[in-house]
């Protein structure tokens, strides 16, 4: 037990910035004593002295100082820092290695960002100069079609750069640091408004501000009543809208509706009763063109009076004289010479892809009724028996003279020239389930 035992140093602790205290313990005996020994090292001015620092100054490409411009550094250490108002940066305490340099513009400045490549060693202070660019400015009016301006629309630019702002109170908008290349414009209404969007498309350079006017057009308006089978008014049924453009809205305590900022063309309008009421929903066919309102009253019956009916689906070849039909060609699809479908020719097919299918529309009373397919006024050799939710390939021919032909314009038919519509003319989008 007199023995004496060598030293053993237990734990070496910091406790300033500047003092190391060794704590060694001396056992003897089973009596233990404590020594301190007091180092005054400077390791903090040490650590210092091996540390990586990269410093420079960012500016314009004229030599204007930025700042505020942000500066992060990556790689084996990590950073970030802001220009002063002098353009100047530091970064230090870096470990030894290769960095990467990301310059940031300050916030609504038209400069672009930059990057730059640096190694580093320990107890070196690397500088990099930075130049920021100006980039291309993208600046404008939007109006409607009668020159008022419209204030809050929104301005999306996506290309090389991307971005938004929105117009001012005169509906004057400016989009700034854009790098050079091609873009597009979508212009977005305000929210509520009855226009409707527009897009252009714009190439920019650096330095460069190009002038985009954009005019907004008043979109078309479909509004009615929704009411049972009694006149009764439906409050809070849902109005659903598909086609060109797609929205929704719910009726008000009087079953009156209104949607607006509609893309001219034909429209679905579903109407779906309350939650929990015993209704069925119900839709409606609507040609919508700009600037119009349309009236559109929906009917929502006792469901139970009204077992479900799903829109057949066609499609298959179409051939004039034995010849492919030409493309952009129109087939409509009647029931008792009322139009209740059309599809575009392509490739001498209708009704493809999947997704494109000639949906012809019915109700519980055409079950087994002849479809008639007309290109204009020309009929054509086959008919098909109208069954709901079917899905068939049909092909279709027609037979004329070609001076005929030739002498009619078979693209751009307008199925409301020729026949009145059915209401409950839907489209291929609209009923994925059966395509």
């Amino acid at each position: 037990m007199g023995e004496i035992i060598p030293y053993n140093i237990i734990r070496i602790l910091r406790l300033t910035v500047r003092t190391t205290i060794l704590i060694v313990l001396l056992l003897t005996g089973g009596v233990g004593a404590a020594t301190l020994i007091m180092e005054d090292n400077d390791s903090s001015d040490y650590n210092r002295a091996q540390e990586g620092v990269i410093t420079g100054e960012v500016t314009t490409s004229n030599g204007t100082p930025v700042a505020n411009a942000e500066i992060y550094v990556s790689g084996p250490s990590h950073g970030n820092t802001y220009t002063d108002e002098n353009g100047n940066y530091r970064l230090g305490g870096l470990l030894a290695g290769s960095y990467i340099l990301d310059v940031n513009p300050p916030y609504g400045s038209d400069l672009i960002r930059n990057s730059m490549a640096v190694s580093v060693d320990l107890e070196e202070t690397v500088t990099i100069d930075i130049i920021l660019q100006k980039g291309g400015v993208v600046t404008g009016e939007v109006t409607t079609s009668n020159g008022t301006p419209v204030a809050n629309a929104e301005i999306y630019v996506s290309g090389p750069s991307h971005g938004n702002t929105y117009t001012d109170e005169n509906g004057n908008y400016r989009l700034g640091g854009l790098l050079a290349g091609s873009y597009i414009l979508d212009v977005n209404p305000p929210y509520g408004s009855d226009l409707i969007r527009n897009s252009m498309a714009v190439s920019v350079d650096l330095e460069e501000t190009v002038t985009i006017d954009i005019i907004l057009q008043k979109g078309g308006v479909v509004t009615g009543e929704v009411t049972t089978s009694n006149g009764t008014p439906v409050a809070n049924a849902e109005i659903y809208v598909s086609g060109p453009s797609h929205g929704n809205t719910y009726t008000d305590e009087n079953g009156n509706y209104r949607l607006k900022g509609l893309s001219a063309g034909n429209y679905t309008i579903y109407a779906y009763p309350p939650y929990g009421s015993d209704l069925a929903w119900n839709y409606t066919n609507v040609i919508v063109r700009s600037g119009e309102t349309r009236i559109v009253d929906i009917i929502l019956r006792i469901s139970d009076t009204m077992p479900p009916v799903f829109p057949m689906c066609l499609y298959g070849n179409a051939t004039i004289n034995e010849e492919p039909a030409p493309d952009g060609t129109t087939i409509l699809a009647k029931i008792d010479n009322e139009v209740r479908g059309s599809a575009i020719v392509k490739d001498g097919k209708y009704g493809e892809p999947a997704y494109n299918r000639l949906i012809v529309n019915g109700n519980e009373k055409d079950n087994g009724k002849i479809i008639q397919f007309y290109i204009k006024f020309i009929l054509a050799n086959e008919t098909i028996q109208w069954h709901s939710g079917n899905v068939s390939r049909f092909d279709i021919s027609f037979e004329t003279i070609s001076p005929i032909i030739d002498s009619i314009n078979l693209n751009n038919t307008s199925p409301n020239a020729l026949a009145k519509r059915s209401p409950g003319l839907v489209t291929a989008m609209d009923v994925p389930m059966l395509v």
